[in-house]
């Protein structure tokens, strides 16, 4: 509890597949549901991709390389040590 969520995003089918990676820690905007006809959704919002295909260009926005990711963890916690 209040660690780093080990998953980058998560794919599921179901709600409380969903509800599962958020409760994990996964970031919201990251977590998608994928329907009968292959359309991929963000939960709670507006957003939806046209299948695999369609999430393809927003992939390095949604998941930017480690290297980012672990720059971001470290300017945040310099910033909560300064506060």
């Amino acid at each position: 509890s209040g660690g780093v969520c080990v998953y980058a995003g998560g794919f599921g089918n179901h709600d409380y597949d969903a509800q599962a990676y958020v409760d994990a820690g996964c970031p919201p905007h990251r977590v998608f549901l994928i329907d009968e006809d292959s359309n991929v959704s963000v939960p709670g919002t507006d957003v939806v991709y046209r299948g695999y295909a369609g999430l393809l260009p927003f992939l390095p926005a949604l998941f930017p390389p480690v290297a980012v990711l672990q720059w971001d963890l470290a300017r945040a916690a310099a910033a909560a040590a300064a506060a």
